[in-house]
């Protein structure tokens, strides 16, 4: 390897430019291959980067325009669409990360593909009206909608209704290779959203719905459970797939938190007014005793209720205490 990119920070400005539309193109060409992983990670940076126009030469800088950010300028038809790129890396994104989005709980390390696609959905799902797919984007959101459900053939027919195949060359031998993407990414949301409740799923029935030979259904599960953070396993007897329930969803998540808080926030408001008005008598150590006894513990003498006791019984007896001359 050259490590062209360790020395690219000391070249000129034309030579960056010219990297970066090669990289475009090497991205591009893994994603007519199939290749979604390795499109995403050579896409990433430049797709992440607010100023894609003026990396990719197709765009000035704001201020002063010099002779040298001219030169840099490539003429219109040697314009690389950015509405192209922008569909290539958010599909591939969404093929790749979406089964990442739905299991992880932990936004911090997230890669660049990720926190785009995050980005996307949020900034989609803030809108108060969502309307039919019209855009690019639009379709991309309509089939992350259905790909978190599993629905593989919705995802699929959505996808082909982008403009983006228009523009790709050899599009049949590119979209034959998306629909296998596309059904290992449905199989994969669909084991981590419904092995919550699920203990095994039969394996003729991921076959049947997935249209799946049973050798390309075992391989892609003996990739899941090797290579990702998911507990599955293939069972012979009967055939099936085992899902070892790891966490919880969403929102089970959510609630075991909350109930943590809520414990805790209880037991530092007993031990609050402990402080304040007393344990009513009773230790620490003596209540758990009791309650792993089951049966009632003894007031401590000097406590809140032994004196009410004591108070009860002094003006019961109202002769008792006083003293005879």
């Amino acid at each position: 390897m050259s490590h062209l990119s360790d020395s690219l920070h000391t070249m000129d400005s034309t030579n960056q430019v010219l990297y970066n539309r090669v990289l475009v193109q090497i991205g591009l060409a893994a994603f007519r291959l199939g290749l979604l992983s390795e499109c995403v990670n050579i896409l990433g940076e430049l797709c992440c980067s607010p100023k894609i126009k003026v990396l990719l030469g197709q765009g000035l800088t704001r201020g002063v325009v010099d002779k040298e950010e001219r030169r840099r300028f490539y003429p219109l038809h040697m314009h690389i669409s950015l509405e192209v790129l922008d569909s290539v890396f958010l599909i591939s994104a969404l093929l790749v990360d979406t089964p990442t989005l739905l299991s992880e709980t932990d936004r911090r390390n997230q890669s660049l593909s990720l926190k785009k696609l995050r980005a996307f959905i949020d900034s989609t799902e803030r809108n108060y009206f969502i309307s039919s797919p019209e855009q690019s984007r639009d379709y991309i959101y309509a089939a992350y909608k259905e790909l978190v459900k599993g629905r593989w053939r919705t995802v699929y027919a959505t996808l082909l209704q982008i403009n983006l195949w228009k523009t790709i060359s050899n599009p049949e031998k590119v979209k034959k290779v998306l629909l296998s993407r596309v059904k290992e990414s449905a199989c994969r949301c669909f084991i981590i959203n419904y092995g919550i409740a699920l203990d095994t799923v039969d394996f003729d029935y991921l076959t049947r719905t997935l249209e799946f030979t049973p050798e390309e259904l075992r391989s892609l599960i003996s990739r899941i459970a090797l290579f990702e953070n998911q507990n599955v396993s293939l069972t012979e007897e009967p055939a099936g797939i085992s899902i070892q329930k790891k966490e919880g969803s969403t929102l089970q998540r959510l609630a075991f938190t909350l109930s943590e808080k809520a414990t805790q926030l209880v037991h530092h408001n007993e031990k609050l007014l402990d402080s304040k008005v007393g344990s009513y008598g009773f230790s620490e150590k003596e209540l758990q005793e009791t309650q792993t006894r089951g049966g009632k513990p003894k007031p401590k003498s000097g406590g809140p209720r032994n004196l009410a006791q004591q108070t009860r019984k002094k003006y019961a007896n109202p002769g008792r205490g006083k003293t005879t001359r």
